[in-house]
């Protein structure tokens, strides 16, 4: 396959995620997934393996915990020749406060840090493609984040659709500053629409049944990143898409000082 590419996806066991992992898989391209071991884990990984010709290769460990993301990327960097795509999709939305095993907000850990720390891991694995590319998968609710410009990752008081929303806004921030910073990558944040995923796992049953029903199927959103992922980008590095179109990001105030400290965090992890 002349135009095959080798595609890294985080959260790939449900919903967004493994509905692209297998539409790309159709078209016979290399999907690598990272996620956390589970039977339902085992369940999807199967079924990808199942599809087209690419390769398939997968990475199992806790999102949440930074010393166990390092240790897995550091395995995959040092298997993988290169990556042409990382897709940072694993996310949460967590209804009551919790923290990660070494401290970290849980949502906070997963949905930034986690991403954060594939990106760096993967930048030498990218720079070795011909048209290396990063998508972090983003929310409109950014638009609603609060972010300290003292200090970015800050969750204060618990409440889970700020710190969601807070997490979001960094994740598309981040996206705008390595832009910047490496030239030779390219970089953007895309909201993929209103979609029944388990990123709402953590809700009463009866609601998520509810949301199944009213919201957009995760193929819908799958087209989406697949186009993102194959197609040539329609917008510059470090732009923000809402679905299908590029948008403009609304900064939220002390921009400037809050992505600096993004390209300090990033560069020290």
């Amino acid at each position: 396959m002349t135009n095959q590419k080798t595609i890294v996806i985080s959260g790939t066991t449900s919903g967004i995620g493994r509905a692209t992992a297998l539409l790309l898989a159709k078209e016979n391209h290399n999907i690598i997934t990272i996620n956390r071991p589970s039977s339902r884990e085992d369940e999807a990984f199967s079924e990808l393996q199942a599809i087209g010709s690419g390769e398939k290769r997968r990475y199992l460990v806790d999102l949440s915990v930074e010393a166990d993301v390092k240790k897995i990327a550091a395995s995959m960097t040092g298997e993988i020749e290169k990556a042409d795509v990382l897709i940072n999709n694993a996310g949460v939305f967590k209804t009551r406060e919790s923290y990660s095993a070494d401290g970290m907000e849980m949502t906070m850990a997963v949905n930034f840090r986690a991403a954060a720390l594939l990106t760096k891991s993967c930048l030498p694995l990218l720079e070795q493609s011909s048209c290396g590319r990063v998508l972090f998968v983003s929310s409109e609710l950014y638009k609603r984040a609060k972010v300290s410009a003292d200090n970015p990752l800050s969750t204060g008081k618990f409440n889970s659709s700020r710190v969601y929303a807070q997490s979001k806004m960094l994740l598309t921030l981040l996206a705008d500053v390595l832009a910047k910073e490496y030239p030779g990558t390219e970089f953007f944040s895309v909201h993929p629409g209103v979609i029944a995923t388990d990123v709402f796992r953590d809700y009463p049953k009866f609601f998520t049944k509810l949301l199944k029903k009213v919201l957009s199927r995760p193929e819908k959103a799958a087209e989406l990143l697949a186009g993102l992922t194959l197609k040539d980008a329609p917008a510059p590095s470090g732009s923000y898409f809402m679905e299908q179109k590029p948008s403009p990001i609304v900064e939220p105030k002390g921009a400037d000082r809050i992505k600096a400290a993004l390209l300090k965090y990033f560069t020290t992890l």
